[in-house]
């Protein structure tokens, strides 16, 4: 069932003026207490991201700076038979990861160009139809 705009609009026009006031009084009135329990999913969300935007990088730049050390506790730990072709495995190791992790940069890149131009879409149609309506209000 589609919807008229014309008949939304002059629908919309025949609401007397105190009636639009009563509404839009109802609305603001009641909007403190339904957008609270929001506010705190949307201020952790945010203080959680900005944690781990400080936090990753400190944690990235410790484990480089400390590499050495890692990878002498871990020739330690391994047998005599394994120690000559440890640096080799672990070179393995870090370009396999350094590909997975850049693979998943590429990834979410194209992900969110997606996620981007479809919003615009979705946004341009939305707007043009709110434009439309509202040329027909003033044409008629």
């Amino acid at each position: 069932m589609a919807i008229d705009p014309g008949s939304l609009l002059t629908g919309f026009a025949a609401l007397g003026q105190d009636h639009r006031n009563a509404w839009w009084t109802s609305a603001l009135d009641n909007l403190p207490g339904r957008i609270t329990p929001y506010l705190g999913v949307l201020l952790n969300g945010l203080f959680g991201m900005l944690f781990n935007l400080f936090i990753i990088p400190v944690f990235t730049a410790l484990l480089l700076y400390n590499r050495g050390t890692y990878v002498a506790a871990i020739t330690a730990l391994v047998g005599a038979a394994w120690k000559p072709k440890l640096p080799v495995l672990l070179q393995r190791v870090v370009v396999n990861y350094a590909r997975f992790v850049l693979g998943m940069v590429q990834v979410y890149l194209i992900v969110g160009a997606l996620n981007t131009v479809g919003f615009l879409l979705l946004v341009g149609v939305v707007l043009y139809e709110m434009i439309s309506i509202a040329m027909q209000a003033f044409n008629s």
